[in-house]
């Protein structure tokens, strides 16, 4: 079951890990420094562990479990059926990922603590200007992980009888047809995963123009994708049966066969 957890959902449970840890960010100190007050007899590194590391590592409890979670739905070599053709949506881990983990360890909490003068106790700050920063603080943590919900599921690549749709921050449609067929499959690297295929479009130097497809952003294993594009651009008798699942089972058995140009990574 877990083999199948969408990205969607995955995205959305590292926004819930990011909000506990803020959770925990605001709580800890409010036990924190009441008791580094009250145990000046320890050791500092003793008081620090609990009161500053702890902390810390506690807002980080989730972060393995999701991780694993991440690594058990990591892409396959498949896509979705969804109207008339094959699509793979938004991976579920990248670099906006690692964006909203340090941000949500960077939170202060929802309001900044401080200690209560000549007494083992902690409260809410009550200077305006912490007051603010901890606000402003708090705005740009929430921001980058709205950002994250909203830019995140935008990705998205598509493969329709008519021809290939990548979705990034921006739109690009490519006609089979658009594809230089006959080339071998473009070299997809243990790292960046970014297929390149050459156009049928010259610049003013001659040169081929190519088609970027930052396979890293897409739910979907890179060299299976390699094989989809190639395949519909050398083999036009098949295009018409896009978006079938006796089409998928096909494209999936003949992505299988030792291609030259692919890199198939362990």
């Amino acid at each position: 079951m877990l083999r199948g957890m969408s990205p969607r959902a995955l995205r959305l449970l590292l926004v819930l890990c990011g909000l506990y840890a803020v959770a925990v960010r605001t709580v800890a100190p409010l036990w924190g420094i009441p008791f580094g007050r009250s145990h000046r007899e320890l050791p500092f590194v003793v008081v620090y562990t609990l009161t500053g590391l702890g902390p810390i590592l506690l807002a980080a409890l989730p972060l393995p479990v999701y991780g694993w979670l991440l690594w058990r739905s990591r892409p396959r070599a498949t896509f979705t059926l969804r109207d008339g053709g094959f699509e793979a949506p938004a991976a579920a881990g990248n670099l906006l990922s690692a964006v909203v983990v340090i941000a949500m360890m960077s939170s202060p909490g929802l309001l900044m603590v401080e200690g209560v003068p000549d007494r083992a106790e902690a409260r809410f700050v009550t200077d305006p200007v912490s007051l603010l920063l901890s606000l402003v603080v708090n705005a740009l943590v929430f921001g980058v992980m709205a950002a994250y919900l909203i830019l995140s599921g935008r990705p998205r690549v598509r493969l329709t009888p008519a021809g290939l749709t990548v979705r990034t921050l921006r739109r690009r449609e490519y006609a089979w047809g658009d594809f230089v067929a006959g080339r071998p499959l473009p070299m997809v690297p243990e790292r960046g995963w970014v297929l390149r295929f050459s156009l049928r479009r010259v610049n003013q130097y001659g040169v081929l123009w190519t088609a970027t497809v930052p396979a890293y952003l897409f739910h979907v294993r890179p060299e299976f994708l390699a094989a989809a594009i190639r395949e519909y651009a050398d083999h036009p008798e098949h295009r018409a049966a896009i978006g079938t699942p006796e089409e998928l089972a096909r494209l999936q058995r003949a992505s299988t066969a030792p291609r030259i140009g692919v890199t198939l990574p362990s």
